[in-house]
């Protein structure tokens, strides 16, 4: 058996092959190189850098993190808790988003929002690509953040220089404030903190004051006005003696005062010697009375007596009799253990002759004071 000995390949065919494979080398690690390249190019692009951002602060709403990261601060009367509350509201009905607002060779910028629209849609009128961030930034939108960067000082691969964060700011406007009247002696709390007087805006007289006698201390009225809170404050106001007043929103003014607290120890015992003097002072006014009743529950040295006393009683109606209905008397605030104001109200009807019974209204705030041993009116305003 004869055996054919193999040809060698050709010297064509050997440098062609290591050519081959040298191309194929070199395209391959090109690539490589050319993938690397683009890898570390892509990866020094600052978006990275604001993902990292929103993704950890905006995604998992973790907006207290980023108020502090921020150095965002609220005033001394609500916390960043507070104001993540409002920024949580701000969400309902809307998608988070966030896109690029500018960058140079050293910074970069982008904007956080609560967009209107889940998918992006330009305008009717946008003219240009609809996907196009320009289009997305023309959607309807609530700016919550700006996220800064600055471009890193260190090299990366290929010399591509990356991108760290460098601030952020959170843009949430205070829209809420409270004014509110409050006696001087009162202590009040705003969300539990208590209200420095630095807050107070103006101080005034209570009307009562000016019918007060010589020496007695009457009422000073402090408001105060607190801005820039993001809820609407919870307020509580005590009296000089501890006790919870009442706040009550004045609709005309927009101002919340807070009402006196009444006395019903002297309700008790002087609410009946109040109501049953005033109604003998309407009497003598219609000549149903004397004016020796009337003395038995007014200050004879007064100024209200002796216009009493002097008043001769040229409006007496001509009538058959009299009557008290809706009779109320309340409202009892000590100024000192000698003086008081009070609350008497009672209908005062006249009969008359064929016509229906005429209705005098007596609505007065009646001031007393005491004298020996009892109280006696000196004073009234007429409500």
């Amino acid at each position: 058996m004869t055996v054919k000995a193999l040809k060698k390949p050709s010297l064509f065919w050997i440098i062609y092959g290591a050519a081959v494979l040298l191309i194929v080398a070199a395209v391959v690690t090109g690539l490589c190189l050319l993938s690397d390249y683009l890898e570390a190019y892509e990866a020094s692009q600052p978006i990275h850098s604001a993902e990292k951002v929103y993704e950890e602060y905006f995604v998992t709403e973790k907006y207290v993190d980023a108020m502090a990261l921020a150095g965002f601060e609220t005033g001394e009367f609500e916390t960043r808790e507070t104001a993540a509350l409002i920024l949580a509201a701000k969400k309902e009905g809307k998608v988070l988003s966030y896109y690029a607002t500018g960058a140079d060779e050293e910074t970069a910028s982008y904007n956080v929002v609560f967009a209107d629209q889940s998918e992006p849609q330009a305008p009717a009128d946008f003219e240009g690509d609809a996907s196009s961030e320009l289009a997305v930034q023309s959607i309807p939108s609530t700016k919550i953040a700006t996220i800064r960067l600055k471009r890193s000082a260190e090299e990366g691969k290929w010399g591509f220089k990356g991108w760290e964060f460098d601030s952020l700011e959170m843009f949430l406007k205070p829209t809420e404030s409270v004014k509110f009247t409050v006696p001087s002696t009162s202590s009040v709390t705003v969300n539990g903190k208590a209200v420095a007087a630095s807050y107070l805006v103006e101080s005034a007289p209570h009307r009562f004051n000016e019918f007060l006698p010589e020496g007695v201390e009457g009422i000073t009225l402090n408001t105060y006005e607190i801005t820039g809170l993001f809820t609407k404050p919870v307020l509580t106001c005590t009296d000089k003696n501890g006790l919870e007043q009442t706040l009550t929103l004045n609709e005309e003014s927009g101002i919340v005062e807070a009402s006196l607290n009444y006395d019903a120890t002297l309700l008790e015992t002087y609410g009946q010697r109040m109501l049953t003097g005033m109604q003998e002072y309407a009497k003598y006014m219609q000549d149903d009375g004397s004016l020796y009743e009337v003395r038995k529950y007014f200050d004879t040295a007064s100024m209200f007596y002796r216009n009493i006393y002097e008043n001769p009683s040229y409006f007496v109606w001509t009538h058959q009799g009299y009557y008290f209905k809706d009779e109320y008397v309340g409202e009892f605030y000590a100024f000192d253990e000698n003086t008081f104001v009070c609350h008497v109200s009672f209908g005062h009807y006249l009969k008359l002759a064929g016509r229906e019974d005429y209705h005098d209204p007596m609505d007065f705030m009646v001031f007393a004071r005491k004298k020996g041993n009892n109280f006696y009116i000196y004073d009234r305003i007429l409500l």
